[in-house]
């Protein structure tokens, strides 16, 4: 491997490292407000609640991978909503 392929890979681990550190956690009064939210979303409908139960689950620090698998969304979807839900753009 030649220096410059691997440098490239050295700066490709360091970008999935910190994909991969990325932050999505709230604080407790958002994720109180969001678990009010759900319960009285899911008698209106289904899609809301699971688009504020993935935002929580990623609000209490879990990785969007985990989410994923959890809820059963593409994670790219996962980070879509969570990304919408901290500019004000959710319902």
């Amino acid at each position: 491997m030649s220096v410059a392929e691997n440098e490239w890979c050295i700066i490709t681990l360091i970008y999935a490292t910190m994909v991969a550190m990325e932050k999505y956690e709230l604080p407790i009064e958002a994720l109180q407000e969001l678990k009010l939210a759900h319960r009285t979303s899911k008698q209106v409908s289904a899609y809301t609640a699971y688009r504020i139960h993935t935002i929580i689950l990623l609000g209490m620090g879990m990785a969007p991978a985990e989410v994923s698998e959890i809820i059963l969304l593409n994670e790219d979807t996962v980070r879509t909503y969570f990304d919408k839900y901290t500019i004000g753009q959710w319902h």
